[in-house]
């Protein structure tokens, strides 16, 4: 039987930042001098894109436009051109100018730290909200996305569905296991990572899974195979 899931639970709590600072992916809007805006536009970016694609784009916007007012007051066509690459490049650049607009407008110019303020902008939905607020501002608070519910589903064992706007369930669980002390920011973006580079939508690399001792789904499909009466069992043969 796996690990018991408390067991679990407190592994993923440390484990996921120690992930993080072994193998975390290198993109130009982590570092700490980004800034707030740049987070925001960065995770409105991603929305339904691969992060390499928007490593890409997002420098060059950022050195363009590089706080709200200016993206408030782009050319629209000029802004369509840099966006085009990623895909639904009209809806990008008006989903920009606008929250940039609102930015403006309502904030002085400032990107808002709670999570009330961030849903209100034109554009901004759950998942962008929890991320800016936790990449930006350090906020103690989960992200969940497509990937992030395959990952929460895989490891214990629970049928989330794909929408995580219709999963109350995942928040919970991503919740459960974030850090009470130490870094969200280095947590949330480890669960990034280790679903974009080990718990893959295609084939999990579950043998270089740091959590394979408690997920239910490498139990279900990998370890349940094993025969351990004819083999030693500490430490278990990897099937292969």
């Amino acid at each position: 039987m796996p690990i018991p899931r408390e067991i679990l639970v407190g592994q993923l709590k440390d484990g996921l930042r120690r992930f993080y600072r072994q193998h975390g992916r290198d993109f130009p809007w982590r570092p700490y001098v980004t800034g707030s805006f740049g987070t925001l536009v960065a995770e409105m970016l991603l929305r339904q894109t691969k992060a390499d694609q928007v490593a890409e784009v997002w420098p060059m916007l950022m050195d363009r436009f590089p706080n709200p007012k200016a993206l408030a007051n782009a050319d629209s066509e000029e802004l369509y051109k840099m966006v085009v690459g990623l895909g639904l490049g009209r809806q990008r650049a008006k989903a920009l100018h606008e929250v940039s607009a609102v930015l403006v407008k309502n904030h002085r110019g400032r990107v808002p730290k709670s999570i009330e303020k961030l849903l209100a902008l034109p554009h901004v939905g759950l998942y962008t909200a929890h991320a800016t607020a936790c990449f930006a501002f350090g906020q103690r608070v989960p992200v969940v996305d497509a990937n992030v519910m395959r990952v929460l589903g895989r490891l214990f064992g629970e049928k989330l569905g794909p929408d995580n706007r219709r999963s109350p369930r995942a928040w919970e669980l991503a919740t459960e296991i974030l850090p009470a002390i130490g870094s969200a920011k280095e947590h949330n973006y480890g669960l990034l990572d280790f679903s974009a580079l080990i718990c893959t939508s295609g084939k999990p690399l579950c043998r270089e899974c740091p959590f394979n001792g408690g997920c239910m789904w490498c139990y279900e499909h990998v370890w349940s195979k094993v025969d351990f009466s004819t083999r030693p069992p500490n430490p278990p043969p990897w099937p292969r």
